[in-house]
C-alpha cells in the first residue's frame, strides 16, 4: 500500500516536463508574436506603428483589436500587404478570435490558419492565394463561424472538413477556381453561401438549394436536383409575372419620392455639415468580377422603422454585414446586404438629397411604410441625415425591373 504514493511522484514530474515546460520554453509575448510576424510581410511601412518596447494594447498598433488587454483580432485588410502569414507567430496568441487579412497582395498556398483553433473569423479574400486546399484544414476550428475566401485562385475539391463545423454561419468561396462536387453542407446554422463561378460539377445538395440560384451560378457543370430543376443547369431565374406589378411600383415610388425630395431641395439653403462614417468590414465581391466593390458607408446612430416589425435590426448590423452593389445613379447608389440573421435588404443610398427636413422625410417614410398592397414592396426602415439618407428595403429575389420591361 504504501508504494502508491511513491509512483505518483514521477508520472506528475513525466507530466510536467512533457506538456508545460515546451509552452515555457516556446512561448513568446504578444508583441513579440506580432513582430515576429511583421517580420515575414513584405511592405513593413504599412505596421510602422508595431514598434518593440511598445504594449500592442495601449500604443494602438494598426490592426490591433484587444479586450481586457488581451489580442483578440487583426484587421489588416487592404493596406498593401505581401509575403507570407506566419502563422507560427499567430498561434502565440492565445486570445485570437478575428484575423482579417482581405484586399492585399499575399499569394502562396493557403496558410495553415486552421491550426489556430480558437479562430471564430477568417477573413482573406481579394488576394492571391492559390492551390489546394487540404481537406482536413478546418477539421480542428469547432468554434469557426465565418470564412471569406473569395477572389483567390484556390483549386481543387473544397475540404470536406467544412461540412463538420458546427457554428458555421458564413462561407464564402466565389470566383476561385474550385472544382469537384458541391460538399454536402449541412449545418442549420449557415446564412450566407456563395460558390459562384468555380469549376464545380454535379448536383447542388438539397439543404443548400434554399440558397439563391446567383450563389452558384458561373459553375457550367452545377445543376439543381432533378426533381425541382428537371435535371438543368443552373441559370439565372427570371420573375413571374405575379411579381412584375411589385417591382413596377416600387421603381414607380422611388421616382415619386426622389421628385419629391428634390423639389424639397429647391426651397431650402444648402448647408454643409462634417460627418464621420464607417465601413462594412467585410467587402463583398461582384459574382461577376474579381475586382472588390466599394464598402458601403454609414454614418449617424441608427434606424427608424416606418413598419411594424416584429425582428428589428440595427444600423450596426448593415455596417458588419457584407455589401453588393447592385447599381447607382444621379441621386446615388443601391447596395444588397445580408445582415447577420440572414435577413437580405437593399439600401438605397442618397446623398444628394440632403435638404430635405427631418419631419417632412418621416412624414413622408411613413405613409411610404403603411401601404398595403399585393404588389407594392413597402420600405422597412430609413436612416437620416442631413448630408445622406438610406432607405431600406426587404431584397425581391425575383429580379430588376430590366428584366420585368423587356
Amino acid at each position: 500500500m504504501a508504494a502508491a504514493p511513491t509512483l505518483l511522484i514521477p508520472l506528475f514530474l513525466l507530466h510536467h516536463l512533457l506538456f508545460l515546460q515546451p509552452d515555457s520554453v516556446s512561448a513568446l509575448s504578444e508583441a513579440d508574436a506580432l513582430l515576429q510576424l511583421k517580420k515575414s510581410i513584405q511592405n513593413p511601412e504599412a505596421l510602422s506603428s508595431w514598434t518593440a518596447g511598445a504594449d500592442p494594447c495601449t500604443s494602438h498598433w494598426r490592426g490591433v483589436i484587444c479586450f481586457n488587454g488581451v489580442i483578440t483580432g487583426l484587421h489588416l485588410g487592404g493596406i498593401g500587404l505581401a509575403g507570407t502569414i506566419d502563422v507560427e507567430a499567430l498561434r502565440q496568441l492565445p486570445g485570437l478570435r478575428s484575423v482579417s487579412f482581405q484586399s492585399n497582395n499575399f499569394s502562396g498556398p493557403f496558410p495553415n490558419v486552421g491550426s489556430i483553433r480558437s479562430l471564430k473569423s477568417i477573413f482573406l479574400q481579394n488576394n492571391g492565394f492559390s492551390g489546394d486546399i487540404p481537406a482536413d484544414a478546418f477539421a480542428a476550428m469547432t468554434f469557426l463561424k465565418k470564412l471569406w475566401l473569395s477572389g483567390n485562385n484556390f483549386t481543387g475539391a473544397i475540404p470536406s472538413s467544412l461540412t463538420s463545423l458546427p457554428h458555421l454561419i458564413e462561407l464564402r468561396l466565389e470566383n476561385n477556381a474550385f472544382s469537384g462536387n458541391i460538399p454536402d453542407f449541412r449545418q442549420s446554422s449557415l446564412k450566407s453561401f456563395n460558390v459562384s463561378n468555380n469549376r464545380l460539377e454535379g448536383d447542388i445538395p438539397s439543404e443548400l438549394q434554399r440558397f439563391d440560384t446567383s450563389c452558384f451560378n458561373g459553375n457550367l457543370g452545377v445543376r439543381r436536383d432533378a426533381a425541382q430543376n428537371g435535371g438543368a443547369v443552373v441559370s439565372p431565374t427570371l420573375p413571374s409575372p405575379s411579381n412584375k406589378g411589385k417591382v413596377v411600383v416600387i421603381a414607380v415610388m422611388l421616382v415619386v419620392l426622389c421628385i419629391s425630395l428634390m423639389a424639397a431641395t429647391l426651397q431650402r439653403p444648402k448647408e454643409s455639415t462634417k460627418s464621420q462614417s464607417r465601413e462594412v468590414f467585410s467587402p463583398s465581391q461582384s459574382t461577376k468580377s474579381k475586382r472588390p466593390l466599394p464598402t458601403l458607408s454609414i454614418s449617424g446612430t441608427d434606424l427608424i422603422f416606418v413598419k411594424d416589425e416584429q425582428v428589428v435590426f440595427a444600423l450596426m448590423d448593415l455596417m458588419r454585414a457584407a455589401a453588393e452593389v447592385l447599381g447607382s445613379d444621379e441621386l446615388g447608389s443601391s447596395y444588397k446586404a445580408v445582415i447577420a440573421s440572414g435577413r437580405t435588404v437593399v439600401v438605397k443610398r442618397m446623398k444628394e438629397m440632403n435638404q430635405e427636413g427631418k419631419e417632412g422625410f418621416h412624414a413622408k417614410m411613413c405613409r411610404l411604410g403603411k401601404i398595403q398592397h399585393r404588389n407594392v414592396l413597402p420600405p422597412v426602415a430609413y436612416h437620416y441625415r442631413r448630408e445622406e439618407k438610406l432607405l431600406v428595403y426587404d431584397y425581391a429575389t425575383e429580379g430588376n425591373l430590366l428584366l420585368l420591361l423587356h
